[in-house]
């Protein structure tokens, strides 16, 4: 089959063919370089015999639009589509550097319980995305999950080929033309039962059986319904449940086993409601993935990731499920409420934390309070200070006469006559004119003051009364 492009040819004037990648039934990928940012691509090309107006065209038009659509970074990013010479059309997307689930899986034969579920979790962010846009899969396998190697060599899942994706709720003549019910779309391994039957009428239950699918493989290194043919897989999925995990690997928890198998029901109301919900589910098996269940939740509009069912909790893995909680306690939906048979401890100590933080600033207001009603009584039991006299007299002319405003003071409490005899004293002493050796200063009116508190004596008889700062 003769190809479309020839390497060192320039598409569109910045993109340079470097080398091939792969070639498919539909198409042909190869790895390239923008000339004008500097960096590498990817560009997908259809193959000229499929023509622009074919299905083949179609679902490569789809699959741009459902990429574009998603921003999980488990999505091979779409930079650029286009046409060339006006009749192949082309796809520049990121370059992933690493290698396909299948291929990781025929080298290494069964994966680790906590690796599998890793890997499947991180398809699930991809997925969780499509599906808040209204996009069903279809064909997810692993073929289509990449194992892509990052710049510090950590790896990454990547799905793909979103070519022959489902949009829900759409009308496009095109679309219902491809998804007819006569179309055998995806891979019959990992399909669903209601896909074989019609795949126009599969929504997103159909990726929970392919997600459920692609985990027991990993696990046990089997497929769920073998065949030697495909009308007996066909028949296989159709009727046959699937064998126990721990048949081929004893060490499968047993509610991992219980996970898997309700993916993979028959009728899709016995299965998980969505991809955000199986997730849930997993999380206790790959804890260091709690962000990833937390954003498929919030994507698809479910109930925050709470604690999990008394009856999920196994002994093989209940260690795990606490140190989840732990980390989960951060979670923005999470609330100091704690769901029926949820794991009571961590929540309770969440809630005692929540609930200090939030009295923290009242504790501190009620004090700054209190200090200023404190100040306000004791300026209010200071003792005022004497006012300045117009005359005070020196201790030898009036020792023991009190000053005149001091009668009045307290003449309401005294009886008339020493009333009378105070006001008559006063009014002597206020005749007086002061000489300027006589006349004391302020200072030494007040230090006077303070060193002789004057007191009334009334007379004899009379109630006696004290002098306490203008309060008796």
């Amino acid at each position: 089959m003769e190809l479309p492009i020839a390497v060192g040819q320039v598409v569109a004037q910045k993109y340079r063919v470097d080398r091939f990648i792969g070639q498919g039934g539909m198409g042909v990928v190869v790895a390239g370089f923008h000339l004008e940012l500097d960096q590498p691509v990817a560009i997908k090309f259809l193959l000229a015999e499929s023509g622009l107006q074919s299905e083949g065209a179609e679902r490569f038009r789809r699959e741009a639009r459902a990429a574009a659509k998603i921003h999980s970074e488990h999505v091979a990013r779409v930079f650029d589509i286009g046409l060339l010479d006006e009749r192949v059309p082309y796809m520049v997307m990121e370059l992933l550097h690493g290698n396909e689930l299948e291929i990781e899986m025929e080298r290494r034969g069964a994966l680790p319980v906590g690796e599998a579920v890793g890997y499947l979790l991180q398809a699930i962010d991809a997925v969780a995305e499509a599906h808040s846009a209204g996009i069903v899969h279809r064909d997810l396998k692993p073929t289509n999950l990449f194992l892509a190697q990052r710049a510090d060599g950590s790896r990454i899942v990547k799905v793909l080929d979103f070519g022959i994706s489902k949009s829900l709720g759409t009308g496009r003549q095109s679309e219902v033309a491809l998804t007819r019910t006569a179309a055998f779309v995806g891979s019959p391994l990992y399909m669903s039962p209601e896909q074989m039957r019609s795949a126009r009428d599969v929504d997103a239950r159909a990726d929970v059986w392919a997600l459920g699918a692609i985990l027991y493989a990993m696990v046990t290194g089997q497929l769920p319904h073998p065949g030697n043919s495909l009308p007996e897989v066909c028949l296989a999925v159709m009727n046959n449940p699937p064998r126990p995990l721990r048949d081929f690997i004893a060490s499968v928890p047993e509610a991992l086993e219980a996970i898997v198998l309700k993916c993979l029901a028959k009728e899709p109301a016995q299965r998980y409601a969505s991809v955000a919900e199986l997730a849930e589910q997993l999380l206790p098996f790959a804890p260091e993935w709690h962000l990833v269940v937390e954003r498929a939740t919030r994507l698809l509009g479910g109930a925050a990731v709470g604690s999990y069912p008394a009856s999920f909790v196994r002994s093989s893995h209940t260690p795990v499920v606490s140190s989840v909680t732990r980390q989960r306690i951060s979670a923005p939906q999470m609330n100091d409420s704690t769901p029926p048979n949820a794991t009571e401890a961590p929540w309770s100590k969440t809630g005692r934390k929540g609930a200090k933080r939030r009295r923290a600033p009242l504790l501190i207001a009620a004090l700054f309070g209190v200090i200023a009603v404190l100040g306000v009584l004791v300026m209010t039991r200071r003792k005022p200070e004497t006012p300045a006299l117009a005359a005070v007299p020196t201790p030898s002319s009036a020792p023991s006469t009190p000053l005149a405003p001091v009668v009045s003071d307290v003449h309401a409490a005294v009886p008339a006559a020493a009333s009378a005899e105070l006001v008559k004293a006063g009014a002597e002493v206020s005749n007086v004119k002061p000489t300027a050796s006589a006349t004391p200063s302020v200072a030494s009116a007040k230090a006077a003051d303070r060193a002789a508190p004057r007191a009334i004596e009334p007379a004899p008889g009379a109630p006696r009364y004290t002098y306490f700062g203008g309060r008796r």
